[in-house]
C-alpha cells in the first residue's frame, strides 16, 4: 500500500518579511461541501490546524517584538485543506460536512479569525456595490430617483460561466417601484464575510427592497422589509 504523503514545510522568517509579519492575519475558513465520511477525522484535522497556525502567530509575535534581523525556521504540517497566502493574509480553507461551526458564523482567537462558509466579498465603487462568492457575482448599481429594475446590472454564475446582463423586473402588486438611494451593510470593501445586503430605500412604499448574497449561496435573496 503506498501511502500518501504528508504536506510538509517550513517558513523562514526573517528581517525580509518583517512588514508582512507585523501586519498578518490568519483566517481559518469552514466551507460545506463534497460529502466526506470521516467526520470525526475532519474535526482531528481542523484542531491539529488550528493549533498549528496559532503556534505560527506566536511566532509571528516573538520576530515583531524582537525587531528587524531576529529570524525563526517554523515547522508547518497541514494535512488536509488549501493554505495559501492572500494580501496581508494567511488562509486555510478545509471543505467538510463536519459541524465544526454554525453556518456563516465565526469566532476569534486572539489573531486568528474562523468563520464558516464565510466567502462574501464586495466592494464598493462610486457607482456599484459587487457582492461575490464562490458561486456568483452581482454587479448592483448605486442608482438614486431610479425604476428598481435598474438595481441589478448583471449576475454572473461561476460553475456555469454564465453572464445575466440587463433589467431585472421588480414591481409590487403590478406597480412599478423607485429607489430614492441605496446602501449596503456592511459598508466598504470586505473579504471573506457570511453575509453581505444591499438595501434599496423605495419612493411611496412602507417596505424596502433587501438583495441579500450569502456564504456558499448560488442566488441573491431578495426580500420586501
Amino acid at each position: 500500500m503506498v501511502k500518501k504523503p504528508k504536506k510538509r514545510g517550513q517558513v523562514w522568517i526573517s528581517a525580509v518579511l518583517y512588514v508582512l509579519i507585523i501586519v498578518v492575519a490568519i483566517t481559518i475558513i469552514l466551507s460545506t461541501g463534497l460529502p466526506i465520511l470521516e467526520k470525526m477525522k475532519d474535526k482531528t484535522v481542523f484542531t491539529q490546524a488550528k493549533n498549528t497556525l496559532l503556534n505560527l502567530d506566536q511566532y509571528f509575535q516573538r520576530i515583531k517584538d524582537e525587531g528587524q534581523g531576529s529570524q525563526r525556521v517554523v515547522p508547518v504540517e497541514i494535512r488536509k485543506g488549501n493554505l495559501a497566502i492572500e494580501g496581508d493574509k494567511l488562509l486555510w480553507q478545509l471543505e467538510t460536512e463536519a459541524e465544526i461551526l454554525q453556518p456563516r458564523s465565526s469566532i476569534d482567537i486572539g489573531n486568528i479569525k474562523i468563520s464558516s462558509n464565510s466567502d462574501v466579498d464586495t466592494t464598493e465603487t462610486d457607482s456599484h456595490y459587487i457582492l461575490e462568492n464562490s458561486k456568483i457575482r452581482a454587479n448592483i448599481s448605486k442608482c438614486s430617483s431610479c425604476p428598481a429594475n435598474q438595481l441589478i446590472e448583471s449576475l454572473y454564475f461561476k460553475d456555469t460561466s454564465t453572464l445575466l446582463a440587463g433589467n431585472f423586473s421588480f414591481d409590487l402588486d403590478g406597480q412599478d417601484l423607485t429607489v430614492n438611494y441605496t446602501m449596503m451593510v456592511p459598508e466598504g470593501n470586505n473579504t471573506n464575510i457570511g453575509s453581505a445586503t444591499v438595501t434599496a430605500y423605495l419612493i411611496n412604499q412602507t417596505q424596502d427592497l433587501l438583495l441579500t448574497l450569502e456564504g456558499g449561496a448560488d442566488f441573491i435573496k431578495i426580500n420586501l422589509e
